[in-house]
C-alpha cells in the first residue's frame, strides 16, 4: 500500500523532472501506476478479498465514456498522436487499482491524507517557483510549471482543499489537524501567487458550499474568511488583483476565451453525433475560429472541449460523471453520519464540496486529464461498500447476542470525544443486496445509497 500512497502523493505533480523523466517508453510515474496495479492484482489472487463493485453509477459513466473516447480515436482522430487515449487509459488502469485496494476504513484514511500531503507538495513547489521567477520576471510572474500551470495547479487541490478543512475542524487527531492546518495555509498562498481567476472562483463556490453545509456556520464562515483574508495580505499577487486590475495580457486572455468558447460551440452544432475527434480540437479550430482570428490553443473550456471532441454524447457522459459522483459523495455523507463512520463522513463532505468548486473551475480550462478529478471520482465509488462494510460489522452483535465488547471492537480508533458517536435508531431500511448480503440502513437519510 506504501507504494499506492506514494502514487496519490504524485498525482498534481505534471512535470516534474523525476516523475516525467521518460523510462523504456513510458514516464516513471506511469511505471509507478503500472507497478501499483500489479501490485493490486496480485494483492487480490493471493488474499480473495471482496471487489468494491463496478455497479455505481460514476463508474459505469466513466466506462462509457472511455468507450466513447476510444471510439473517436479509433476511427476519426487523424492529427494528433494518442495523447488523451493514453490519459484514459491510465485513469482506467487507477480506477481498476483504486477499487482492489482501498476496502477498509483505514485504507481510505491514510489515502485521503496523502491527499492532502499532494495538496502541500504541490504548493511548495508553486511557491518555490514564484520564488526563483519573481527575482527574474517581477513579482507578477505566475508559477505552476510542475503542475502544468497555474490554473491547472489551482484546479487539481479544489477537491482536497475544503476535505483538509473538515479534518482540522472535525477531527481531534493532533497530528492529523497540524498536518492539515499546515497543507491548508501553505495552499492558500500558493493558490494566491498562482492568480487563477477561474480557480479563485472555484474556490469561492467551494467555501460557501462547505460553510452552508456544515454544523457551525458562523465559525466556519470566520475561520475561512480569516485564512482566505491573510492569504490575500500576504500574496504580492492574487487572483482578485487580476479581477480588479486586469493587465492587456489579462484582457487578452479573456478575448481569446471568448473565441475559443464560440468556435467549439460552433464544432459541436457541426457534428453534434460524434463531435470532431479525439484530440483533434487545435488542429481543426482554423475552420471554426472567426477570420482573422490567430489562436492556436485548445479550447480553455473542459466542457465545450468534450462536447466539440467527442459530440453531444461524449459530454452527456461527462456530466453524468460529475453529477453521479456528486449525488454518490452526498448519499454517502449523510449514510456515513447516520451510523457514525466519521472517516467516510469527513472524506464525502470535504470531495463533495471539493466537486463543486472543480465543476465551476473547469469552465475556464480544459481539464478532463487531470488526476486529481478522476482520484475524487474512484474514491467516490470505494465509500458506499465502505459503509456497508462498517455497517456490518457495527449491527452484528444486536443481531447474533454477541457480548458487548464485541461492538466497543468497532469503535477501538475511534474518539470518543468526536460528534459523530452513533446513536440508538427504532427503525431501519433494510434490502437484499445479491444473494446473501443483506444491508441495514438507519432511518434519518432521506434515501438509500444507490
Amino acid at each position: 500500500m506504501l507504494l499506492y500512497y506514494f502514487l496519490v502523493v504524485t498525482l498534481p505533480l505534471m512535470n516534474e523532472r523525476f516523475l516525467a523523466h521518460p523510462l523504456l517508453g513510458f514516464t516513471v510515474e506511469k511505471w509507478l501506476g503500472l507497478a501499483c496495479f500489479f501490485f493490486a492484482l496480485v494483492d487480490w489472487a493471493i488474499r480473495r478479498h471482496p471487489i468494491a463493485p463496478f455497479a455505481s453509477a460514476q463508474t459505469r459513466a466513466f466506462l462509457v465514456f472511455y468507450l466513447l473516447a476510444l471510439v473517436s480515436f479509433c476511427t476519426i482522430t487523424t492529427h494528433a498522436p494518442a495523447s488523451m487515449m493514453l490519459v484514459y487509459t491510465s485513469h482506467l488502469l487507477f480506477l481498476l487499482t483504486t477499487l482492489l485496494l482501498v476496502r477498509t476504513a483505514e485504507r481510505l484514511r491514510w489515502t485521503l491524507l496523502a491527499a492532502v500531503g499532494a495538496m502541500a507538495i504541490a504548493s511548495l513547489f508553486v511557491i518555490r517557483e514564484w520564488l526563483a521567477g519573481s527575482a527574474l520576471y517581477g513579482r507578477s510572474f505566475r508559477p505552476g510549471y510542475v503542475l502544468g500551470d497555474a490554473n491547472y495547479f489551482t484546479a487539481s487541490i479544489l477537491v482536497v482543499l475544503p476535505f483538509a478543512f473538515y479534518v482540522f475542524t472535525e477531527r481531534r487527531v493532533r497530528w492529523e489537524r497540524i498536518l492539515c492546518l499546515s497543507a491548508i495555509a501553505v495552499t492558500l498562498w500558493a493558490v494566491m501567487l498562482s492568480a487563477s481567476r477561474g480557480g479563485f472562483l472555484g474556490l469561492v463556490a467551494a467555501g460557501i458550499y462547505l460553510i452552508a453545509r456544515s454544523r457551525r456556520r458562523t465559525l466556519n464562515l470566520l475561520g475561512v474568511t480569516v485564512l482566505v483574508a491573510l492569504a490575500l495580505a500576504l500574496a504580492p499577487i492574487s487572483p482578485l488583483q487580476r479581477f480588479l486590475h486586469p493587465t492587456r495580457g489579462d484582457q487578452q486572455s479573456t478575448q481569446d476565451r471568448l473565441v475559443l468558447w464560440g468556435a467549439g460551440l460552433r464544432m459541436i452544432a457541426a457534428h453534434p453525433a460524434m463531435g470532431i475527434g479525439l484530440d483533434n480540437f487545435k488542429a481543426e479550430l482554423p475552420r471554426y475560429a472567426p477570420p482573422g482570428a490567430n489562436i492556436d490553443f485548445i479550447a480553455h473550456n473542459t466542457y465545450i472541449e468534450i462536447g466539440a471532441s467527442l459530440g453531444l454524447p461524449g459530454l452527456f457522459a461527462f456530466l453524468s460523471i460529475l453529477g453521479f459522483t456528486y449525488f454518490s459523495l452526498r448519499r454517502s455523507r449523510r449514510w456515513a453520519r447516520e451510523i457514525g463512520a466519521e472517516w467516510i463522513y469527513l472524506t464525502a463532505a470535504g470531495l463533495e464540496a471539493g466537486m463543486v468548486g472543480f465543476g465551476i473551475s473547469i469552465v475556464f480550462l480544459s481539464a478532463a486529464f487531470l488526476k486529481m478529478l478522476w482520484f475524487t471520482v474512484f474514491i467516490s465509488a470505494v465509500l458506499p461498500p465502505l459503509l456497508a462494510q462498517w455497517q456490518e460489522v457495527e449491527t452484528a452483535p444486536a443481531a447474533d447476542a454477541e457480548p458487548e465488547s464485541a461492538q466497543a471492537s468497532v469503535w477501538a480508533s475511534a474518539d470518543s470525544s468526536s460528534p459523530f458517536w452513533p446513536e440508538a435508531t427504532d427503525s431501519a431500511w433494510t434490502w437484499q443486496s445479491g444473494e446473501s448480503s443483506v444491508w441495514t440502513i438507519p432511518t434519518g437519510i432521506e434515501e438509500p445509497p444507490a
